[in-house]
């Protein structure tokens, strides 16, 4: 996911100690200029791919689950919209 070059503003609103879950929001900026990605191929990364798209965002609600100090999951809900646009959220 290298063609994501910024993750502006980030936010953890809400945290439940009981069920170690934490509630976050963010904006991932997919800029014109990042239009190759490294492409995996089973453990080793072997090259790159071109990523054919046109500059957008992506705001995003996100639920983290945590465990041992080390986070394990991660579900997220997001959706596309105009590159560098306001959150709603911030001043960002």
């Amino acid at each position: 996911m290298s063609y994501i070059q910024r993750i502006e503003p980030r936010w953890v609103e809400i945290v439940d100690v009981e069920t170690a879950l934490f509630f976050g929001l963010s904006q991932f900026r997919h800029p014109p200029d990042g239009r190759e990605e490294a492409e995996a191929g089973g453990s080793a990364w072997v090259g790159t791919r071109d990523m054919n798209f046109n500059p957008f965002d992506l705001p995003a609600a996100h639920i983290f689950k945590v465990s041992g100090g080390k986070m394990h999951e991660i579900q997220a809900a997001g959706f596309s919209s105009p590159y560098d646009s306001k959150t709603g959220w911030s001043n960002k």
